[in-house]
């Protein structure tokens, strides 16, 4: 199995290959201006493989939430890409992906949280058991005070970078602030890939659409 797999919804831009059991990532930080690294990063990746893009199996991609700028410019990216090989697409959540992070150090309930600006967060919820997480909330935004967890047995446990800018009005008295990565990593991005590939989660080429979580949220509100 042979998968490429990209990210750039946050400060955090990531790409990484997985050949065949062998894992290789690449990843910097900084405030937008993703578009020309992550290209040219999927070009050394590929010439250090020895692969053509072509003999892959899949490009995963976070969707989402994060960054609208950052959203654009990956779902650009692997649009491309995918088209240009005549492969299918993993979209995998930023969310997720930081909650795989948490759910590695062990089982629980977990609240993955990113700052969305404007005074909210993007949030959802997760059970980990043995490393494998059960979605409890959709991803979702609001103001991180009128954040209302899900019935659970014990303390939750915090991913993401919301805690930096909110934590006081996060439910300092159930949540465990973060221990781990407040950015999605690269290596968790694979690993959810991985086994969407397996079950045969895949959509094609022009379904790499980004999450506007916060335009659904409006949507909803606003009906038909």
């Amino acid at each position: 199995m042979r998968l490429l797999a990209i990210d750039g919804a946050t400060e955090r831009a990531s790409v990484g290959i997985w050949n065949d059991g062998v894992a290789k990532y690449r990843e910097r930080e900084a405030q937008g201006g993703h578009g020309d690294w992550l290209l040219a990063t999927v070009r050394e990746l590929l010439d250090d493989s020895g692969y053509p893009l072509s003999s892959f199996d899949a490009i995963a991609f976070g969707c989402g939430p994060g960054s609208f700028t950052g959203l654009r410019v990956v779902a650009a990216v692997v649009q491309g890409l995918a088209f240009g090989a005549d492969l299918g697409v993993i979209p995998v959540s930023d969310l997720e992906i930081l909650a795989q992070d948490e759910a590695e150090r062990g089982d629980g309930s977990i609240l993955a949280a990113l700052d969305a600006r404007m005074g909210e967060i993007y949030w959802a919820a997760f059970s980990a058991r043995a490393g494998q997480l059960v979605r409890l909330v959709d991803d979702t935004v609001g103001a991180p005070e009128s954040l209302i967890l899900p019935d659970a047995d014990g303390q939750w446990r915090g991913a993401g970078n919301a805690w930096m800018a909110y934590g006081p009005c996060l439910c300092p008295q159930r949540i465990v602030p973060p221990l781990g990565d407040v950015l999605p990593a690269g290596r968790c991005l694979m690993r959810l890939a991985i086994s969407r590939y397996e079950t045969g989660a895949m959509v094609p080429a022009e379904a790499a659409l980004p999450v506007y979580v916060r335009n659904r949220i409006v949507q909803s509100h606003s009906g038909p």
